[in-house]
C-alpha cells in the first residue's frame, strides 16, 4: 500500500500535468531521489516544504487523518500567514515565500490579498507561538545575521513576523534585529545596525555588504526574523 505522502504527491503531479521526472527538475535532484522521497512514510517538514514550493501548494495539504503525524487544525488566520495546531505543543506557522523569481510581484500587490494568497508557500513547526502577519523569504545569496555575525547560506529561508506599526517612534533600539526590509524596489534581508529614532534613520549592511543608510518612509514593511531555516541547495532532499 502506498504511503500517504507518496499518493499525495502523485495526485498533485498528475493535476498538473506533471511527471515525476518534472519533479525532478523542479527540485533539481535526480529522478532516482524523487522515486527514493515517494517512498518515504513520514518525511520531514524540509522535505515537505521544498516539495509543496516546487508545486506550489500548502505544505498542510500533505498532512490528513491517514497520516502518520497528527492532524493539523487550523487555529488562527492573520493576513496571508496560517496558524495550526500539531497538538503536543506544536505549531505550525504557513505564509507566502518570497524569492527572485516572484518578489517584483510581492511588491507591486502588497494589497492584493488574493495575487498574495497564490504565492508559493512555506511552513516552519515551533514551541512558542506569536499571532501576526508573517513572510518567508529565500536567500539568493549568502546573508551574515545577529551579533555573532552567523553566516545563512545561499537557499535558506528567513521567517520573520511583521511589525504592526514599527513606524511609531515609540518602539524602541532597533539596532541588532535580524530584519526582512521590503522596499519599493526590492526586499533585503540584513541585521539593523543603528536606529536613529529623531530623524527616522535606519542602518544596515546590504547584500553587496556596504553600509547602506535609509529613512523609515521609504521601508514598505519591516520584519523581525524568527526562524531559519537551513538547507543545502545542492543536496536538500534526505
Amino acid at each position: 500500500m502506498e504511503n500517504h505522502f507518496g499518493l499525495k504527491v502523485r495526485i498533485y503531479l498528475k493535476k498538473q500535468g506533471l511527471k515525476q521526472s518534472d519533479l525532478a527538475k523542479l527540485l533539481d535532484t535526480s529522478p532516482q531521489n524523487v522515486a527514493a522521497l515517494l517512498k518515504q512514510a513520514n518525511p520531514n517538514f524540509s522535505t515537505i516544504n521544498k516539495v509543496a514550493t516546487a508545486l506550489n501548494i500548502d505544505p498542510a495539504t500533505f498532512n490528513t487523518a491517514g497520516s502518520s503525524k497528527p492532524s493539523l487544525e487550523l487555529i488562527k488566520t492573520e493576513g496571508n500567514s496560517e496558524f495550526w495546531d500539531l497538538g503536543n505543543a506544536r505549531f505550525l506557522i504557513s505564509t507566502p515565500v518570497i524569492n527572485q523569481k516572484n518578489a517584483k510581484v510581492y511588491i507591486k500587490r502588497l494589497q492584493d490579498t488574493e495575487a498574495l494568497a497564490a504565492l508559493p508557500r512555506h511552513a516552519v513547526t515551533t514551541k512558542e507561538l506569536h499571532f501576526g502577519e508573517y513572510l518567508s523569504v529565500e536567500l539568493e545569496t549568502s546573508v551574515t545575521l545577529g551579533a555573532q555575525k552567523t553566516n545563512q547560506a545561499r537557499g535558506s529561508i528567513v521567517t520573520g513576523r511583521k511589525f504592526a506599526n514599527w513606524t511609531n517612534p515609540a518602539l524602541g533600539d532597533l539596532a541588532g534585529v535580524d530584519s526582512i526590509l521590503v522596499f519599493a524596489t526590492e526586499i533585503v534581508v540584513a541585521t539593523i545596525k543603528e536606529y536613529d529614532e529623531i530623524n527616522r534613520n535606519i542602518t544596515f549592511n546590504n547584500s553587496n555588504k556596504d553600509e547602506q543608510t535609509v529613512n523609515a518612509h521609504d521601508i514598505l514593511e519591516l520584519y523581525e526574523i524568527d526562524i531559519i531555516t537551513n538547507y543545502d541547495t545542492n543536496a536538500f532532499i534526505n
